[in-house]
């Protein structure tokens, strides 16, 4: 079963790879704390859940920074919130 990290991380739509750019880690770094075998901070989860709140808030500007699997996945629930007349 995926730990929280490794969830917030398929939420904002990232790979392994965006996720750790945008947090500053080594890849590995991500991959290891993904399967568990390495210490997740606090603020790294709260990072990710701060900005998995800004991506799913369709009222919320997306940051310049926001790696393509975030931009993604905000087209993504816009096309769903389109299709159920949401919007």
């Amino acid at each position: 079963m995926p730990n929280r990290f490794s969830r917030l991380i398929t939420l904002c739509g990232f790979t392994q790879q965006e996720a750790a750019d945008y947090l500053g880690l080594a890849h590995k770094t991500v991959s290891m704390k993904s399967a568990g075998m390495r210490k997740i901070a606090d603020e790294e989860e709260e990072r990710l859940a701060s900005l998995w709140a800004i991506i799913s808030d369709l009222d919320q500007p997306l940051p310049e920074d926001l790696p393509r699997g975030g931009q993604e996945r905000r087209q993504a629930i816009s096309e769903a919130h389109s299709l159920n007349g949401q919007r």
